[in-house]
């Protein structure tokens, strides 16, 4: 038996006979870390130039364009302490920062001195406050209050606004300026904000309800590792999108795989199945599968993220995926458990033989007819960084195969069913669990201000 001491290490190291077998493994190493390099990160970004009149055109008779929920606006590393951004997002105008304290603040963009967009030269100070670029104003991300010093005192205004700016017709008083309010806060409105899966989302509800479900937390996985995203605008109603996971029958007509192509033989067979959490056949249907791993792998899903809070926001799909050779013998690939949380936001925890993955997608309305489209993927840690690129790329390639529909279609509000098509049946049910994301909406959009520039 060799025993390695430090007088034996110098000697191989003199001796170059053995310089071969210490050179190999070293260019192996080198090899895979450029490796490493180029498929760590894979991370598409559609450079997509839309016609601004196409994407804001009414199409068919849809619901409104800005549902309530929870929304992505950016990953948290484009977001450093002290600095500030402005997002068009949701119908909204907002301005998101980091404190010095380190946590992420939304408020409504524009400063209700003279209008100034804080999200555009604002500077963070106070911890949790940000200082108007144009005259100094300062608010409180924690509540919107305007504050006026170091000691955060709140600044007394009095609000003024035009008698008729239309019009220029003079007030009662004979004045064209009228005093609105006097002695209250200037305060302008604050967001929820979270910080969760390395993404900052802010929460939006045409009544200004408070939030009333949480982002599910992937980061919590030990064994999971972030290995990409991908960023798509597409041209449709924000329904559209997670709507496809209930529609069963696309599957199988859009979403062939390419080894339909090269080898006639060989289909692709997808087995979907859906419930909410609601429903008193939830168990029976969706906790139950013939490969008990996969069995287990969901109902510990459903468990874990489940709950009295969030069970009437959650709309859930099993997906299995099979390959069929010959129309005859199927081998199983992979099961996609999916959660459909809320309006804007979709978790797929992927199960393969040797390994697991989950991909975030996120929707985020940034015109009426033009969604931004994230797919953050996590993969097991021990799976090379190439395989994650791979698997990413194939779930983007599906994706745009959709995306060509959704560019070109209008919103079929009165669909013609076959009552008798369990199909059918699912996609009606998963537009009722959806409507209820619309909550004044309507009104909200009609009522709102329009910025054109």
């Amino acid at each position: 038996m060799i025993e390695f001491n430090k007088e034996c290490l110098m000697d191989i190291l003199k001796n170059q006979d053995y310089h071969f077998y210490m050179v190999i493994p070293l260019i192996f190493i080198g090899l895979y870390a450029l490796y490493i390099k180029k498929f760590k990160y894979y991370n598409p970004i559609e450079k997509q130039e839309w016609d601004d009149r196409r994407s804001n055109v009414k199409r068919g008779n849809p619901p409104p364009s800005y549902p309530n929920g929870w929304f992505r606006v950016c990953h948290k590393n484009e977001l450093q302490i002290g600095q500030s951004k402005f997002f068009k997002l949701n119908g909204r105008h907002i301005t998101v920062f980091r404190g010095e304290d380190g946590i992420p603040y939304a408020l409504h963009a524009y400063c209700s001195h003279m209008g100034a967009n804080l999200g555009i030269g604002g500077k963070v100070k106070w911890n949790s406050c940000i200082e108007c670029p144009f005259h100094g104003w300062s608010f409180d991300g924690k509540s919107g209050k305007c504050v006026n010093s170091e000691h955060l005192d709140e600044k007394q205004c009095t609000h003024h606004t035009y008698h008729d700016i239309k019009k220029m017709t003079k007030g009662s008083d004979n004045r064209y300026i009228k005093t609105c309010e006097s002695g209250s806060p200037s305060q302008i409105q604050k967001f929820h904000v979270r910080q969760q899966n390395n993404l900052i989302y802010v929460w939006f509800h045409a009544k200004n309800v408070d939030p009333y479900y949480e982002p599910f937390e992937i980061n919590e996985i030990p064994y999971l590792e972030d290995r990409g995203e991908t960023a798509d605008y597409v041209n449709c109603q924000i329904q559209e999108i997670p709507e496809n996971g209930a529609d069963f029958k696309h599957f199988e007509y859009v979403h062939y795989a390419w080894i339909e192509i090269l080898f006639p033989w060989i289909k692709f067979k997808w087995v979907p199945k859906d419930r909410k959490p609601t429903d008193k056949d939830f168990d029976e249907v969706m906790r139950t599968h013939p490969n008990k791993k996969v069995q287990a792998f969901s109902n510990k899903l459903f468990d874990k993220y489940t709950n009295e809070q969030n069970k009437t926001h959650i709309n859930n799909l099993v997906l299995d995926a099979y390959l069929v050779f010959f129309d005859k013998f199927e081998f199983y690939i992979q099961t996609a458990t999916v959660f459909q949380l809320g309006s804007g936001t979709v978790f797929l925890f992927l199960k393969f033989p040797l390994w697991e993955a989950v991909v975030v997608q996120s929707v985020t309305p940034v015109g009426k007819f033009n969604q931004l489209v994230h797919h953050k993927m996590y993969t097991s840690w021990w799976l090379p960084y190439w395989v994650s690129a791979y698997l990413l790329a194939g779930f983007r390639k599906q994706f745009i195969s959709d995306k060509i529909v959704w560019n070109n279609k209008i919103f079929a509000d009165k669909l013609t069913y076959n009552p008798k098509a369990v199909f059918d049946e699912r996609l009606l049910n998963w537009r009722e669990w959806y409507s209820q994301y619309y909550e004044g909406c309507d009104e909200f959009e009609k009522n709102q201000e329009a910025f054109d520039w």
